[in-house]
């Protein structure tokens, strides 16, 4: 079993901290964050959609990541049973923009061969 939490973080270093720490505290496998601010979008731990909208990370000591990736306002890590996926489709964007990623991440869902946790802000 993988445990996660998912938060939108609203680019808040004091949110994304607190996010961490209770994730560690609770031994959870994944975060899952929508939003996050520059530095974390930027650290290397963390697989961040091409937009830096999104992001998952694992914290997990049993669970091997397998793989990794984005796409356009989302992103994965593998693991061997299953894939975990942070999407975050903001607000106020034309809705082209909206059906185009989502198709995206569908296709992406679609070709995958395992089960996928989708967590995140639509």
């Amino acid at each position: 079993m993988i445990s996660f939490v998912q938060l939108n973080g609203m680019k808040s270093q004091a949110a994304i901290d607190l996010l961490q720490a209770t994730a560690r505290r609770k031994r959870l496998d994944v975060i899952m964050l929508s939003e996050p601010n520059i530095g974390t979008a930027n650290d290397q731990s963390w697989s961040v959609d091409a937009r830096q909208g999104s992001c998952v990370k694992s914290l997990s000591q049993v669970h091997m990541v397998k793989g990794r990736g984005h796409g356009n306002n989302f992103a994965w890590i593998e693991y061997e049973r299953c894939i975990m996926c942070s999407c975050y489709f903001p607000p106020g964007k034309p809705i082209m923009e909206f059906e185009e990623s989502l198709e995206e991440l569908a296709a992406f869902r679609r070709n995958c061969r395992k089960g996928i946790i989708t967590g995140g802000d639509f």
